[in-house]
């Protein structure tokens, strides 16, 4: 055997992956992640699904999410190290790891999945300073409507303002969440669009 990969039985391999998971398999014989992809690949070796570990790690039913390995010729699969021949392959990082374990969206091509994926790993709210425009639309209507009450309710002596309750989207949640959620929810706005997608949703 090479004293820079490991030769694996198939079917051992299979075992392995799904009982501690690729990145379980690549940490406790410290082989190379990305290789260790692509030798499942390119054997027939199938691995789990984000939703089996969910499932499983929830202790629900993840029997449909296994998938049995198909009968092959091979036996021996073959895996490199970290450290290859004369150079060292850098450090997988867990942004590839994420990506290369998405297993949501089946209905796209294996691209755009990796979009849709990069995108989420690096989506962050603080990279967009300004709330999305729907967003805007909706703290607009809703200063709108605290406008329309406090003028309906002039010569109302027992009303106060300050009692006002926003009824929608952001109701029965504090003013420090409802920003948060607005930041949120403006991030994930701007990434669809990035992706090229169109938000046509007007928050009521």
């Amino acid at each position: 055997m090479d004293s820079l990969s490991i030769k694996f039985d198939r079917k051992k391999l299979y075992d392995e992956i799904w009982a501690i998971s690729l990145t379980g398999v690549s940490k406790k014989y410290g082989l190379n992640y990305t290789k260790l992809i692509q030798a499942c690949k390119e054997n027939n070796i199938p691995y789990p699904s984000t939703a089996y570990w969910t499932k499983k790690n929830m202790g629900l039913d993840f029997s449909n999410d296994i998938i049995e390995l198909p009968k092959s010729e091979v036996k021996e699969v073959e895996i490199p190290l970290k450290v290859s021949g004369v150079l060292i392959d850098s450090k997988v990082s867990d942004k590839d790891k994420f990506i290369t374990e998405f297993n949501f969206l089946n209905f796209l091509s294996d691209e755009e999945k990796r979009k849709v994926a990069e995108i989420i790993y690096d989506l962050n709210i603080d990279n967009y300073k300004k709330n999305h425009k729907v967003i805007t639309e909706y703290k607009n209507k809703k200063k709108e409507e605290r406008r329309e009450e406090r003028k309906a309710n002039y010569f109302n002596p027992y009303y106060n303002i300050h009692n006002y309750v926003e009824k929608g989207y952001f109701e029965n949640i504090s003013k420090f969440e409802k920003d948060r959620c607005m930041k949120i929810l403006s991030a994930i706005y701007y990434a669809i669009e990035e992706l090229g997608g169109e938000i046509n949703l007007l928050l009521l």
